[in-house]
C-alpha cells in the first residue's frame, strides 16, 4: 500500500493530493455521519423517558401527594411506591 502512495507522489501529485483530499472527505464525513447517528438514538431515548414520565411517573405523582402520617398509611404508600418502582423496571 505505501509503494502505491510513493509511486503515485512521484509521478501523479495532483492525483496523490486529490486521493489525499477524498480520502479525508470520507473520514470527515464517516464522523459526522456516526455523531449525528448518536444525537439521533439520543433524542429517541430522551423521547421515550418524557413518555414515561408523562404515562407513569406523573400519574403516579398525582395519586402519591400524601406522607404516611401513622404506619398504616406510611405502609401503603410504601406498597405503592414498590409497585411504581417494578412498573418503572418493566417499562424502561
Amino acid at each position: 500500500m505505501h509503494v502505491i502512495f510513493v509511486i503515485l507522489r512521484e509521478n501523479g501529485g495532483n492525483l496523490f493530493k486529490h486521493l489525499i483530499n477524498k480520502i479525508s472527505l470520507l473520514i470527515v464525513t464517516s464522523k459526522v455521519t456516526h455523531t449525528i447517528m448518536i444525537f439521533r438514538l439520543f433524542q429517541e431515548d430522551v423521547k421515550q423517558v418524557l413518555d414515561w414520565l408523562t404515562n407513569h411517573g406523573e400519574v403516579f405523582i398525582r395519586k402519591n401527594t400524601g406522607v404516611g402520617r401513622n404506619l398504616q398509611k406510611a405502609r401503603v404508600y410504601q406498597k405503592s411506591h414498590e409497585h411504581f418502582e417494578n412498573v418503572a423496571q418493566v417499562t424502561v
